[in-house]
């Protein structure tokens, strides 16, 4: 059987090129085509192949960009940060809960970008790193930014005070009809489950917020006259219309 004749190879086509969507050998192809993703490049365009071998799965899947699972539980730890700063004090169990979360997928988030870098530079740019999808590497620490700027500024304690203002003015009248120094049963007030209530002199009442703080206590005042005497390192912090967030040291 005659064989035809075939060009003897260059030190070009010599090079070992490795196709940038899957990593497959392109040698000896009879057609410039990846037969395992269908991706075409051409010999003479260096930038449509990769001359170094491709990342072992384990590294390729590490620096993938960060898909959805991530975003969705760094969205929930914003969630649960700021409803863990949502009241006076805060609720310290939450926020410790928060910040180990938070922890957790920032080393996650470094792990992976070191092997990112380690990856790309080693085995180069595949399609799988393009820099189009190096977007999705900002959402986690956006979201972490936003959580940050949101438990600093007491926004949400402010916010949810200012939806359970009439919810506690029902609270202010039912105290206005009892003799000052009076004790009223512990209730729930919105989302506020409020504790040891006292009426206060000038028709006022002052509550803990249940679960808030740590060793100190934290709740609210209502004195629409004065500011509400001071029991011994008692601080208030006036939230206008005669309301105060109470401190109570240990």
């Amino acid at each position: 059987m005659h064989l035809p004749d075939v060009p003897a190879a260059t030190d070009k086509d010599q090079v070992q090129r490795f196709c940038l969507g899957c990593g497959y050998l392109l040698q000896g192809l009879p057609e410039p085509r990846c037969p395992e993703c269908g991706r075409t490049f051409s010999s003479v365009d260096s930038s449509s192949y990769s001359v170094r071998p491709f990342p072992n799965r384990f590294a390729l899947q590490l620096g993938r960009p960060l898909g959805w699972p991530t975003h969705v539980i760094a969205v929930s730890l914003l969630v649960v940060s700021v409803w863990s700063v949502a009241v006076p004090g805060g609720f310290f169990r939450l926020q410790l809960q928060a910040l180990s979360g938070w922890i957790l997928i920032g080393a996650y988030w470094l792990l992976r970008c070191l092997v990112r870098i380690v990856v790309i530079a080693r085995f180069g740019r595949f399609d799988r790193f393009r820099a189009g999808r190096s977007r999705a590497w900002l959402v986690a620490p956006a979201v972490c930014l936003t959580t940050l700027f949101l438990v600093l500024s007491g926004i949400p304690a402010f916010a949810v005070f200012t939806v359970h203002k009439l919810a506690l003015t029902g609270l202010v009248r039912e105290a206005d009809k009892l003799p000052p120094g009076s004790k009223m049963s512990d209730r729930t007030v919105g989302l506020y489950e409020a504790e040891a209530k006292a009426v206060l002199e000038d028709g006022g009442v002052r509550f803990f917020v249940k679960g808030s703080g740590f060793i100190d206590r934290f709740g609210f005042a209502y004195s629409p006259t004065r500011l509400p005497l001071r029991d011994g390192d008692d601080d208030y912090r006036s939230l206008g219309g005669g309301w105060y967030v109470w401190h109570w040291h240990f």
